[in-house]
């Protein structure tokens, strides 16, 4: 039986109350996933989720963790739990910034004023689907709004935050589905894509 792991980040600005300016090197190198942790929010008990899912003890809290990926990495790279009040797993301190929706996430950093974090880009529509030519070779955040089916769902209603790096995700599995099943057959469906550019 598999036993997750949480790996532990420090960060490294002069003051964890405050945040400094946010640097594309350090969301990329200190998100979870490039750094072999694929679920940072593991139970540290047996508990029963905001799902309403049993989950052993050492077991992802969640199975879609993007937005707490997402939430570490910005706390690794130096941005203060202050500086997003969003809703946590409420298994871990609001602290360790366990983000547990990706598009409250997006909503959040497309309302804050984080330093070295651009202004929200979106693409809608039917430009959402073209958005690998518009993002190639930048840097920064891309939310990718209503592009995968829930469990029980006719209409696509799945979001997923992520970094970017020019041309991929953090999380390899993403760009292998441009592979395996095409570009356009996962992402054609995608509502929206926002982007924040990250130098």
């Amino acid at each position: 039986m598999a036993v997750w792991r949480r790996s532990t980040y420090t960060c490294t600005c002069a003051n964890a109350q405050e945040t400094s300016m946010v640097a594309f090197r350090d969301l990329w190198y200190r998100h979870p996933a490039n750094n072999s942790t694929q679920y940072p929010c593991v139970a540290p008990h047996g508990l029963t989720n905001m799902e309403g899912k049993h989950v052993p003890q050492g077991f992802p809290v969640f199975g879609n963790q993007c937005a707490i990926r997402m939430g570490v990495c910005l706390k690794n790279a130096g941005v203060s739990p202050g500086a997003l009040r969003l809703a946590t797993c409420s298994v871990h301190s609001p602290d360790e910034m366990h983000i547990i929706r990706a598009a409250d996430l997006a909503n959040g950093l497309a309302g804050a004023s984080i330093e070295g974090i651009g202004k929200v880009e979106r693409i809608v529509g039917t430009d959402a689907k073209d958005f690998y030519g518009k993002l190639y070779g930048r840097t920064g955040i891309i939310f990718i709004h209503a592009y995968w089916l829930r469990q029980g769902e006719t209409t696509p209603s799945g979001d997923h935050i992520d970094v970017w790096n020019g041309y991929r995700s953090s999380t390899k599995w993403l760009m292998e589905w441009f592979s395996w099943l095409g570009y356009y057959s996962k992402y054609v469906k995608a509502k929206e894509v926002w982007f924040w550019d990250v130098k």
